[in-house]
C-alpha cells in the first residue's frame, strides 16, 4: 500500500510465487504489472502463468452457465486449451488437476484423484483459476 516492498514483504511475495508455479524471475514483471493495473486488466497474461503447461481432466456433467447456457464440457477443454493446458481424458498420477462437478463424489476418476493424492477443482474454482467469470 506504501509503494515500496520490504524484504519480509519480498520474501512473501517469492513464496506465493513458488506456491503458485511460477519462476522466481517473474516476480519483477508481476510487481510491475499490479502497479500498472495489467494484471486486472489482462487476466490472460496473469493467469496463463498459473496454467500454463498443466494437465487437466474433467468429470462429470458441468453446471456452470455463461450467458445462461450451460457450458458444455468441449467448450471447458477449448477454453483451457486456450490457457496453455493439456486436456487428458483420463486420471493418471501426472495429472495436475481434475475439474468435477461435485469434487466430493466418491465415483471414478474423483475415487482414483483421491488415491493418487491429486488437486481436485470444483468446476467454479476452474473458472476463478483462468480468470473467467461464469454464473
Amino acid at each position: 500500500m506504501d509503494g515500496k516492498i520490504s524484504e519480509f514483504e519480498m520474501k512473501d511475495l517469492k513464496d506465493l510465487t513458488q506456491l503458485l508455479g511460477l519462476k522466481q524471475s517473474e516476480i519483477g514483471t508481476l510487481i510491475a504489472s499490479a502497479r500498472t493495473g495489467r494484471i486486472v486488466s489482462n487476466n490472460k497474461f496473469y493467469f496463463n502463468n498459473m496454467v500454463d503447461g498443466k494437465s487437466i481432466c474433467f468429470t462429470g456433467q458441468l453446471q456452470s452457465r455463461i450467458s445462461e447456457k450451460i457450458v458444455e464440457r468441449s467448450l471447458a477443454q477449448k477454453v483451457a486449451q486456450q490457457y496453455g493446458m493439456v486436456i487428458k481424458k483420463s486420471v493418471s498420477k501426472k495429472l495436475d488437476y481434475l475439474v468435477a462437478s461435485n469434487p466430493n463424489t466418491m465415483y471414478g476418476k474423483a475415487k482414483k484423484a483421491r488415491e493418487y493424492g491429486l488437486k481436485i477443482l470444483a468446476e467454479p474454482e476452474f473458472w476463478r483459476l483462468i480468470g473467467m467469470n461464469v454464473d
